[in-house]
């Protein structure tokens, strides 16, 4: 190949190496971006979800609590309870709850 064009073909493909590197660059910006928006997203779901657990968290005892009770009536019928063993039972259930979790 004749040295002129050497050079020309020097330039031509040093020209369009460059070009190629910078549309790598702002591609790898945009992905960059999409990636945080995306993660931020997730961030703030999982946000609303630990929130969301928080609050059953602290109403479950209660709930399970008045479940219980209401089983224990439909089985024991007229009989009486008694509130101290019904706190007992709640306790071992909600216990058997958070091991589970």
């Amino acid at each position: 190949m004749a040295p002129e064009n050497l050079e020309r073909t020097r330039d031509v493909l040093e020209r369009a190496v460059v070009q190629a590197l910078a549309q790598l660059n702002e591609m790898r910006a945009r992905e960059g971006e999409s990636l945080e928006r995306d993660l931020m997203s997730r961030l703030g779901r999982l946000e609303v979800l630990r929130v969301a657990v928080s609050r059953l968290a602290e109403i479950a005892p209660q709930y399970y609590k008045l479940r219980l009770e209401s089983r224990i009536r439909d089985l024991a019928g007229t009989a009486e309870m008694d509130g101290a063993r019904l706190a007992q039972e709640v306790a071992f259930t909600f216990r058997l709850f958070a091991a589970l979790f």
